[in-house]
């Protein structure tokens, strides 16, 4: 499964390419042995003093990609340490400077793709939306993410975790924005990743800060896609001669791929009185012949 990551960034009314806080990884080289296969992604949003972290938040993002890669045991051990290791740094850095202006916080979601199977790992108030064949799943518990990283000694953390399929796709923001209802995500699905921004994004809304993330059938790369250029590949890809086509090419072929799959991806379970503070498995727990995603334990 290819994921293709296209950053939705606004500022001052102003569509901006790339997006700070956004880390996508293909092949961590020296990855622990149970690492080999995981493809990771960050949206990291810090506020008050965080700007006084001595790293720049790029090197900040490497580093904690290699706290994840270097992490054996299981996804959700991993995504745990990479949220206890900033949570310390930010915690650290309130403690020396107490009272000194806002605190610094963190608010983070962590997006793992390992073979099919999709984990979300959520710290702070922080918003996602899971877009599937048929259902739109609002992925939103803040009394179980907590309030951000960098104000407890413990990291706040809450897990998801389901099959991926092709044309499914993951929006993720600190915010939820006002155009962001189920009706109209509904309405996205097997659209292109450049359709699908055009589409997220409210001529309201001056400032917006978001990830959209979608599965394509392939061979298991991550495609950082950049506003109106041609995607480029992360890791180990970047030495490949081919790319994907530019984005308005991409669309249609996407658009295409997505036309031919649709009679074999399998229709989600509607579930009845699903609540924010519901995960993702939970929503989906039957198994692909009951036309519902299997869950595997974490």
């Amino acid at each position: 499964m290819d994921l293709y990551v296209l950053p939705v960034h606004r500022k001052d009314g102003q569509d901006i390419a790339g997006l700070v806080g956004l880390y996508a990884g293909d092949h961590f080289r020296r990855a622990a042995r149970s690492r080999g296969d995981d493809h990771l992604i960050f949206l990291l949003t810090l506020v008050g003093n965080a700007s006084l972290l001595k790293e720049p938040q790029d090197q900040l993002l490497n580093d904690l990609a290699t706290v994840y890669y270097k992490t054996s045991g299981s996804v959700t051990a991993a995504l745990r340490n990479v949220a206890e290791t900033l949570n310390g740094q930010l915690l650290d850095l309130n403690l020396k400077n107490p009272g000194a202006g806002q605190p610094a916080v963190g608010f983070l979601s962590q997006i793992v793709n390992r073979s099919g199977q999709l984990y979300l790992a959520q710290s702070g108030p922080v918003h996602a939306f899971f877009i599937t064949r048929g259902e739109v799943y609002h992925i939103h518990a803040p009394d179980l993410s907590g309030r951000g990283l960098g104000l407890a000694k413990t990291a706040p953390i809450r897990y998801d975790h389901t099959q991926l399929d092709p044309n499914d796709t993951l929006l993720i923001s600190d915010k939820q924005y006002p155009n962001w209802e189920k009706d109209v995500l509904a309405g996205l699905y097997g659209q292109g990743p450049e359709s699908m921004r055009r589409r997220v994004l409210s001529r309201n809304v001056r400032d917006m800060r978001a990830v959209l993330i979608q599965a394509k059938q392939g061979k298991g790369k991550v495609y950082l896609l950049a506003l109106q250029a041609a995607p480029q590949p992360t890791g180990d890809d970047k030495q490949e001669s081919t790319v994907p086509q530019p984005s308005s090419e991409l669309d249609t072929d996407l658009a295409s791929a997505a036309a031919q799959q649709e009679v074999q991806t399998p229709t989600k379970q509607p579930v009845d009185a699903l609540t924010a503070a519901a995960v993702i498995s939970a929503a989906v727990s039957k198994p692909k012949s009951s036309q519902g995603k299997s869950e595997s334990t974490m």
